[in-house]
């Protein structure tokens, strides 16, 4: 790899390693940067990032932005919505996508310098966080909000999925920058992750820190199961106590990580409330009235109503609703928060401006065919890079190798089923995506024969 430069490619390769504290400072500077990474990309390469004769899988992903734009046409003709626009927007994503791939395909990305940016950026946010739970005060003096520690974000709730989401890039960092000393690779490994924790925990994010626990568990079967030590055990020991020490004694955070349980205990409702029929509510069908302005609030022993302790619950079941009536192409990007007062005067339906789950999202905006597309463009692109990167050059091209580390954790974690999730479609949610999407594609297509030889 070679250092970084001034020059034009290099300069990209710069923007590309600047993703992750765009991401510190705002959506508009994100986009600003993305934008600056396509317009980039095509004035240096042109038409060579839109080579990809017979490459069946990029033409799956590209069907994907068209059916969003497609749908959300159809659903502007239908209702008296304005978000054909945003999905046309959308197609950055795809363009940020192709030059992702293009860079990793002729090895324009300084891979460790990527990762070491992730590592820092996120070690420093989850060091600001515990900061201000320390201090009272992050290091520029913000105060924390009543509910949780966002450090850096001032008043955003998101330092906890910052964290998560950089740092299992970042970790990956380490083998490549200490490749020739094993201990010191482990001990800031166990360094960076006691700080990222810590730092989750302390947030108040809870699902940020139930999937970097998952990360944790998952990736010392992946590496250490047949060799696992001693001193794995105790640092794994070590950040669960310091964790549990933090959760106890601390009020604050104790109750955020208390109300989680019932809630997901509520989620078993699910399947009975949307099996139940209100024929007697239907005359309210078209008026967009929620259910407390109807004669159903009058009988609400009737109705069973759920406890309400996180709200997701209901926002499924509204989810699943709006779905069944559009199952194969959806209603458009962002279409969940007009759609789903077509059902809130039903019990235990709500609105919100997306339905926090993922796959329920792109089901809602895209319908089965959507998800056909991004499902399967990913389980081909996982396997494929699994059996390449894992199996067939495992330990012979390590920086590539731990980049396909990283990227595949950071998406398998991103699509757990189950898991409470910012709206797909959003600058922060999407941005992060297809920055995976489109460095998998790249390992995809790479020939390893020629990197080899390097």
């Amino acid at each position: 790899m070679k250092s970084l430069n001034l020059s034009k490619p290099n300069i990209l390769n710069l923007l590309v390693c600047l993703f992750p504290m765009t991401f510190i400072v705002g959506s508009l500077f994100v986009n600003l940067l993305i934008f600056l990474i396509i317009f980039s990309g095509i004035l240096l390469y042109k038409n060579k990032l839109f080579s990809f004769d017979k490459n069946y899988l990029l033409i799956f992903i590209s069907s994907f932005f068209i059916l969003l734009i497609i749908s959300t046409f159809l659903e502007e003709i239908k209702s008296d919505t304005n978000h054909l626009l945003k999905s046309i927007l959308h197609l950055r994503y795809l363009l940020f996508l192709f030059v992702l791939r293009f860079m990793i395909l002729n090895n324009l990305l300084n891979i460790k310098q990527f990762l070491l940016s992730c590592l820092v950026l996120s070690i420093f946010v989850a060091a600001d966080v515990i900061f201000q739970y320390m201090v009272g005060v992050n290091i520029i003096g913000f105060k924390p909000t009543p509910h949780n520690y966002p450090g850096i974000f001032r008043t955003e709730a998101i330092s906890g999925g910052y964290i998560q989401r950089f740092l299992v890039l970042g970790l990956f960092a380490l083998p490549l920058l200490f490749h020739k000393s094993q201990k010191k690779t482990l001990i800031f490994l166990t360094l960076s992750i006691s700080i990222g924790f810590i730092g989750i925990i302390i947030s108040g994010n809870r699902i940020p820190a139930i999937i970097f626990l998952f990360f944790i568990f998952l990736s010392f079967i992946f590496f250490s199961f047949k060799n696992l030590k001693f001193v794995h055990v105790i640092s794994l020991i070590f950040i669960l106590s310091i964790s549990g020490f933090i959760l106890k004694n601390n009020e604050k955070i104790n109750k955020k990580y208390q109300s989680f349980k019932p809630g997901v205990i509520e989620l078993f409702q699910l399947l009975p409330q949307l099996k139940k029929n209100y024929p007697e509510l239907e005359k309210y069908k078209n008026t967009q009235k929620p259910f407390h302005e109807t004669e159903g609030i009058n009988n609400i022993e009737k109705y069973k109503m759920l406890p309400n302790f996180t709200g997701h619950t209901s926002l499924y079941i509204t989810s699943i609703d709006i779905f069944r009536e559009s199952p194969f192409m959806g209603r458009g990007i962002k279409s969940f928060r007009n759609a789903c007062k077509e059902f809130w005067h039903l019990p235990n339906r709500t609105c919100q401006t997306h339905p926090h789950n993922i796959f329920l999202e792109i089901l809602n905006d895209t319908g089965i065919f959507g998800l056909g597309f991004l499902g399967i463009t990913l389980t081909i692109l996982f396997i494929k890079n699994f059996n390449k990167y894992y199996r067939r050059y495992r330990g012979r091209i390590k920086n590539m190798n731990f980049l396909f580390y990283g990227v595949a954790f950071a998406l398998l974690l991103e699509f757990i089923p189950f898991r409470s999730h910012g709206s797909f479609f959003s600058t922060l949610t999407s941005s992060y995506i297809f920055l995976l999407i489109g460095i998998f594609f790249g390992l995809y297509d790479l020939n390893l024969k020629k990197t080899t030889k390097k």
